[in-house]
């Protein structure tokens, strides 16, 4: 009678507590909720360690299974009955009435009852968070699946890193390494413990270093590729294959160090994606030959190859665009990213290093720059987004430079550096504006060479030089934008006034010359 009493008055535990059987673990997950009318009692056993028992009755006689957990009286509790006896489990799982204690304390014992009990299959169709393809293409090549496990019951499986190409899927078998370190893929299999599948091209048969070499082949083609792990296993006491998959969402490389040098952001114009970065590092990184820089952005993916020496000479790497899109300005790019790689090559072809990151782009808050350059001074015509992030980084001015270059020749080692300027700018909230530059808000720091002579002499010659050079640039570029404008206009109002001063002054000049003359005949 005293039991029977305790348990009216003690309500620790709600009466909409579950019981949810795993059938591919043999587990059992005990759900309860506190009561929102607990007793002191339960309030007392606050964060206890206390017991949990399943109670059944099996031929007449009450049994059953216990756990420990840590009690904590204000929060929903999930309690896991797991390591359960196979039979004992099937036995409970047929069962329609299964009752609960809970000691707290390991002192006070509160019974209860559940008001749902169901039975479910874990989801194999997710038995991985965040897989990550890390990879290494040059000497001692490597493919790595790193994968958070999820709750999955997989047994002795055969692995494989597959990669789709033509509608084809293509895998490679990635085979147990019993020597590895603890998270990575061995036999006897635990599912919950593996991290990490890799697979040493140097360490398998001539057929496997084949499909590996074709692998990156494929992968340096279209870095797009759909690629995933696939485990394939029998569950004891069953005859049907299953087939697992993780879907890789990430791409990485084992070492960052060149690109990490590059000190790189990625600006997004309605032309490009530009990597402005500090390229004269790759003269440093390691020598090569060449290099492709690959990018990958809104599924597009574009490519540049060029002379280790000819892209260290630059002040980005520009991927233009198929097509001019200025809605890419006002379009809301958050989550999405720049995949970009980086590729070293010896004179050979041979690869020397591959390295890839992701960058969050930036939008520039321009359409479009046009730049008119005269005798006194460079103007630029900017064309402004005005999108409400665009005016509040303006509001107070950003301090900007602007670099008028000419490239003599296609070799971007040819450029030289006429003027470079630098003032603060700012966004009025009108459809276009014009910014002057003038002798006043010059700067002598540049990468490139000056030509020589002072401000008058170098503004004039790049209004001669401009006529046969390959092109003209006039980069406008501050912390969070980056503008490259290939349309430079020559303001010929200035030239002209000049050349008619000259004429004037030539005219004067002989005026007063020829006066001069007839005052002295007539003497």
């Amino acid at each position: 009678m005293l039991i029977i009493l305790l348990q009216e008055q003690i309500q620790c535990f709600s009466v909409d507590s579950i019981l949810i059987g795993v059938l591919q673990r043999s587990q059992f997950n005990m759900i309860v909720n506190p009561s929102k009318n607990q007793t002191l009692h339960c309030l007392a056993f606050n964060n206890t360690t206390s017991t949990a028992s399943l109670n059944y009755v099996e031929a007449g006689a009450i049994k059953s299974i216990q756990t420990d957990f840590l009690y904590q009286s204000e929060h929903p509790l999930n309690i896991t009955f797991d390591k359960i006896p196979s039979l004992v489990f099937n036995f409970m799982t047929d069962l329609s009435i299964v009752s609960y204690t809970v000691v707290l304390g390991k002192e006070l014992a509160v019974p209860g009852t559940f008001s749902l009990i169901q039975h479910t299959l874990v989801n194999t169709s997710n038995c991985w968070n965040d897989v990550t393809l890390v990879y290494n293409r040059s000497d001692n090549s490597y493919i790595t699946i790193n994968a958070q496990p999820n709750d999955c019951l997989v047994t002795t499986p055969k692995v494989d890193f597959q990669y789709q190409l033509n509608n084809n899927w293509i895998s490679i078998p990635i085979a147990p390494n019993s020597s590895s370190p603890e998270s990575y893929f061995k036999f006897p299999f635990i599912h919950m413990d593996t991290k990490n599948y890799q697979i040493f091209s140097e360490t398998q048969s001539f057929e496997i270093q084949q499909l590996i070499t074709n692998f990156f082949t494929n992968f340096a083609q279209n870095r797009q590729l759909p690629i995933r792990i696939a485990l394939i296993f029998t569950q004891a006491g069953s005859s049907l294959s299953q087939e697992i998959f993780g879907t890789v969402t990430k791409i990485e490389t084992d070492t960052n160090n060149c690109i990490l040098d590059l000190n790189s952001i990625a600006i997004v114009t309605a032309e490009a994606i530009q990597n402005v970065a500090a390229l004269t590092s790759l003269n440093s990184c390691l020598i090569s030959s060449t290099v492709t820089v690959t990018s990958v952005f809104q599924k597009q993916q574009i490519s540049n190859t060029e002379p280790t020496t000819g892209i260290s000479g630059k002040t980005a790497i520009v991927f233009n665009f198929q097509v001019k899109n200025d809605q890419i300005l006002l379009q809301n790019l958050t989550g999405q990213q720049q995949q970009f790689f980086i590729s070293f090559f010896d004179a050979d072809g041979n690869i020397i290093l591959e390295q890839t990151t992701v960058f969050d782009p930036i939008q520039s808050c321009f359409f479009d720059i046009i730049s008119k350059v005269s005798l006194k001074n460079t103007c630029v015509v900017l064309f402004p987004t005005l999108t409400p992030i665009c005016i509040e980084k303006y509001h107070s001015g950003v301090v900007t430079t602007q670099q008028q270059i000419l490239q003599l020749t296609e070799s971007t080692t040819s450029r030289i550096q006429y003027q470079v300027y630098q003032k603060k700018l700012t966004v009025p909230n009108i459809t276009f504006y014009q910014e002057c530059f003038n002798v006043d808000v010059t700067i002598t720091e540049s990468q490139f060479p000056f030509y020589p002579g002072d401000y008058a002499v170098r503004q004039k010659a790049f209004i001669t030089d401009m006529k046969t050079a390959f092109r003209p640039s006039i980069f406008i570029t501050n912390d969070i934008d980056y503008q490259l404008s290939y349309d430079v206009i020559i303001d010929q109002t200035s030239i002209i006034l000049i050349y008619f001063w000259i004429i004037i002054s030539v005219l004067l000049i002989i005026a007063v010359a020829v006066t001069a003359f007839y005052s002295l005949k007539q003497q």
